[in-house]
């Protein structure tokens, strides 16, 4: 089952830097920089020179930059050749391309699961010295401007 039509969409420019959430109903696509957190229930692209550290959740995704974070994503992630995931990531499917890199730790739920609601956990902290996510007891600190 394919997400939304691409006639409402979100889109960060090549040329943006945005630090902050975004919470929207409506497809993303990411061409620039993002530092921040994702929530749509639509399908989220991040493009070939994109760079977006935080957490991610939504309906499918497809990665072809760089990707540092949590990504949860109630159906299918798809990894083109050449993205790069670091972190962990929650899925229903998962499809990697040759050329991918993917250094995360994955669990996939079970399609029964599809339908539960998933959120993005507050525990979850993306470590700058380490390249890895860890689960903590603080939440990430991101700027509170919204986006949608």
């Amino acid at each position: 089952m394919e997400s939304k039509t691409w006639d409402n969409f979100s889109k960060i420019d090549a040329s943006t830097t945005l630090k902050g959430t975004i919470k929207t109903q409506n497809d993303v696509r990411i061409d620039g920089v993002l530092e921040g957190d994702i929530e749509t229930s639509g399908k989220l692209i991040i493009g070939k020179e994109a760079k977006v550290k935080g957490k991610i959740l939504c309906e499918n995704a497809e990665i072809e930059g760089v990707f540092k974070g949590e990504l949860r994503a109630s159906r299918t992630l798809s990894l083109k050749v050449g993205c790069e995931i670091r972190g962990r990531i929650i899925i229903q499917k998962l499809i990697v391309e040759s050329g991918a890199i993917l250094n995360a730790s994955c669990t996939m739920n079970p399609k029964e699961n599809r339908n539960k609601i998933m959120k993005i956990d507050p525990k979850t902290i993306i470590s700058e010295d380490t390249e890895e996510v860890e689960t903590l007891n603080k939440p990430i600190e991101v700027d509170n401007h919204s986006v949608s």
